[in-house]
């Protein structure tokens, strides 16, 4: 996914590399995950935690995505048109991801080995087509397990514009700015309370409702985005006093062991503690932070060592198949330890191996079925 907005808007060429990176942690995350090497190897604790890569990618959507609107607003311009911003997220959203999920399912050996897939072939496919599958604690862990994060960010895509539409009344000015910024953080911190209240006190919504999967448990990674958006476009400065980024990336490497290794959480899949479990979910929203925040601005720090790096040619490669990568990887690793591959000291085989087959299955999904999706869709300026 190119992380820019289109028809000469302005470029971050290093959150491609952002992208890339938090996309291929998540692979490694699953990975551990589907061997069991989270408790069982050196490091489990660093590879129970990679999953941090999920609050990246909803902090990335919430300042590319956002931005445009503040933009618009800022500038007194024409506004982003609704219509043309929900027919780009669909083809950004949907196409790949029916062909994958519709592959899987059709095939006959895939879904031989892909346990979760029976209810797609059954009357219940368009849930899972339609992405609405969080919404029923049966179906959450059905179809493709990981595509609770596809539901959320549907749900996101949909609620964005509302959430535009109330700010764009007023002008964007010091005092606006800053409360709009004040605002998101404070909705971000109650739904972090909430997800842990509801993890706590599962009865308070009731088990029919998983709420920690919907867009209301994750608000607080999205609004780190939508912060960052609003300050780079009304308050760069702001942004520019944010640590460089190989101060800021080197906190988020402090943090992360910290919250690894020195916060008593359990490294397999253990139930954590209510505490345990709020730093688990609100500790990687500070990470995010510091990952992200300092390239969003057009005149930041881009240009740093890290920036250029971050914005190599193989990372922003690896950041634009990065959706494919994620569709595909745990399809990749069922197929592959169904074949034997890393019988004997499986997770340090399977994860390179895994790694370079789904960047090339990502490779494949981004040529034949996303860059030909782009097509189809009106190139506008306010549109990321």
């Amino acid at each position: 996914m190119r992380t820019h907005g289109t028809g000469g808007g302005p470029r971050f060429p290093a959150l491609d590399g952002v992208r890339g990176l938090a996309a291929l942690a998540v692979v490694v995350h699953h990975v551990g995950l589907y061997v069991g090497a989270h408790g069982d190897i050196a490091g489990g604790e660093v590879l129970r935690r990679l999953d941090v890569g999920v609050p990246v990618f909803f902090a990335l959507s919430g300042f590319l995505l956002y931005r445009p609107f503040v933009a618009a607003r800022a500038a007194g311009g024409p506004a982003v048109r609704v219509p043309d911003y929900l027919r780009t997220r669909a083809l950004r959203l949907l196409p790949a991801y029916w062909v994958a999920l519709g592959l899987v399912a059709a095939v006959p050996y895939l879904a031989s080995v892909t346990p979760t897939i029976d209810p797609v072939q059954s009357g219940d496919w368009w849930r899972y087509f339609g992405l609405t599958q969080v919404y029923t604690a049966d179906a959450i862990g059905q179809g493709f397990p990981h595509a609770w994060t596809l539901c959320v960010e549907l749900s996101f895509y949909l609620l964005l514009p509302l959430w535009a539409a109330v700010w764009s009344r007023r002008p964007l000015d010091d005092r606006r700015s800053v409360a709009e910024v004040v605002l998101l953080l404070g909705l971000g911190v109650a739904s972090w309370g909430v997800r842990t209240l509801t993890y706590v006190e599962p009865q308070v919504l009731g088990s029919w409702f998983p709420f920690g999967f919907t867009v209301g448990a994750t608000f607080l990674w999205f609004s780190v985005g939508m912060a960052a958006a609003v300050l780079g476009v009304h308050r760069p400065a702001w942004i520019r006093a944010w640590p460089a980024p190989g101060a800021a990336w080197a906190a988020a490497l402090v943090v992360f062991l910290l919250l690894s290794y020195a916060a008593g959480l359990p490294r397999s899949t253990a139930r954590p503690s209510g505490v345990g479990f709020l730093l688990l979910h609100g500790v990687p929203a500070l990470i995010a932070a510091l990952l992200v925040v300092p390239f969003t601005t057009t005149d930041g720090h881009g240009r740093s060592a890290v920036g250029r790096v971050l914005a190599s040619r193989p990372l922003v490669r690896l950041g634009e198949v990065s959706y494919g990568v994620y569709l595909w990887h745990p399809i990749v690793v069922l197929v592959l330890l169904d074949q034997g591959v890393g019988t004997d000291d499986r997770f340090w085989i399977l994860a390179p191996a895994t790694i370079a087959a789904s960047i090339a299955l990502g490779a494949l999904s981004f040529e034949l079925v996303e860059r030909p999706a782009r097509r189809l869709r009106r190139r506008r300026p306010a549109l990321a």
